[in-house]
């Protein structure tokens, strides 16, 4: 009957687990046993990723951009000789031909980052109708401030899609590798953002607030389509709607505020009101957990208006006067230091990670 109420929640718990680890180690968190679910090694591996990215810089430094170099397994082609000309003997003959690559895309790169992006954006995909599978039922059953606020809306299937969508961050800092080997510059935004989401769902699963569900499944939902995005560039496909990622990350965070603050307002104000308010109930999650949610949720929201202004502002000002067409636009944001350069199916991709702010 589960699998018939929830297909998708029945398949991910069927999944054969790996024999070396307990099983309840995919299925809740246990701070201790579950990995990485406890401060030292958490703050070591960011700290790790930290100094490899920019360890990585610093080796690319004097070294080609991996998206220029060529593949291994690319073979090296003679161009076809031209045609002898039907000319004196006197003249000079042609030149011999030259060798040339098969081609100018780092197939071997492209690959691994079309897996990497196609993967993230399915398993986002899943993950995210498992969780609306348990979270629709009981906002139908028991009413919305139940499934935000109420202890009993933590339940033990929405704890195992809150851990691994934790494990995912780890997954994602691998986006900053792509960029290390093409040599692209790293923004504070870029950096920032991977590393303290990371650090974010940490804290929210300790803080075990019922309101969790909101911000998971937003940001789900906008890498099913961000890097379904990231897929397509790489892939070589066009997508008009690039501009509009990074406005649906806004208006994600704006509603994560929105939702998140009116549980937290229960939370501090059921525990700590001098008189019972009439407003207030009582709502469960870690204070710390929640003050920290807040102010980063504040954070990204100022830091990407800031991003989207520098980015398509200037782009903006950059159009018509008088109905004739400006100069082509340089690239910007991200890439505001760059020289602009042809835009191919592989650059549009690496463009694109610049363009648009990872959540």
């Amino acid at each position: 009957m589960d699998f018939l109420l929830q297909p998708v929640s029945s398949a991910l718990a069927a999944l054969p687990k790996p024999a070396a680890l307990p099983s309840a180690v995919f299925e809740r968190w246990a701070p201790g046993a579950t990995p990485l679910s406890t401060a030292p090694p958490v703050v070591a591996v960011l700290a790790l990723y930290l100094v490899v990215i920019f360890t990585g810089q610093h080796l690319m430094k004097d070294r080609k951009p991996m998206s220029q170099s060529h593949p291994r397994f690319l073979q090296v082609l003679p161009m076809s000789a031209p045609p002898e000309p039907s000319c004196p003997a006197d003249r000079t003959p042609p030149l011999p031909s030259i060798p040339t690559p098969l081609s100018d895309n780092p197939t071997e790169m492209r690959s691994l980052f079309i897996v990497h992006n196609a993967l993230l954006s399915t398993g986002s995909g899943l993950l995210l109708a498992a969780m609306l599978e348990q979270v629709v039922p009981m906002v139908y059953r028991h009413g919305l401030f139940f499934a935000l606020c109420n202890a009993r809306a933590w339940t033990p299937r929405l704890e195992a899609c809150y851990l691994i969508n934790y494990y995912f961050k780890y997954w994602e800092l691998a986006d900053t590798m792509f960029l290390v080997a093409k040599k692209k510059p790293l923004k504070f935004l870029h950096v920032f953002h991977h590393a303290n989401t990371a650090l974010l769902c940490f804290v929210q699963l300790h803080g075990r607030a019922s309101v969790s569900w909101v911000p998971i499944s937003a940001n789900l939902a906008v890498h099913v389509a961000m890097y379904y995005y990231y897929l397509m560039t790489a892939a070589g496909r066009k997508v008009w709607w690039k501009r509009y990622l990074t406005s649906l990350q806004i208006a994600q965070f704006v509603a994560d505020l929105v939702v998140v603050n009116f549980a937290y307002v229960h939370l501090f104000g059921s525990r700590y009101a001098p008189v019972a308010l009439p407003f207030c109930r009582e709502c469960s999650g870690g204070e710390g957990a929640a003050l920290f949610g807040c102010a980063t949720g504040v954070a990204y929201l100022v830091l990407f208006i800031r991003f989207q202004r520098e980015t398509y502002g200037k782009a903006k000002g950059r159009g018509t006067h008088l109905g004739k067409p400006g100069p082509p636009p340089a690239a910007t944001g991200f890439l505001q230091n760059e020289r602009p350069a042809p835009i191919s199916a592989a650059s549009d991709a690496e463009l694109a990670r610049h363009l648009v702010g990872e959540s």
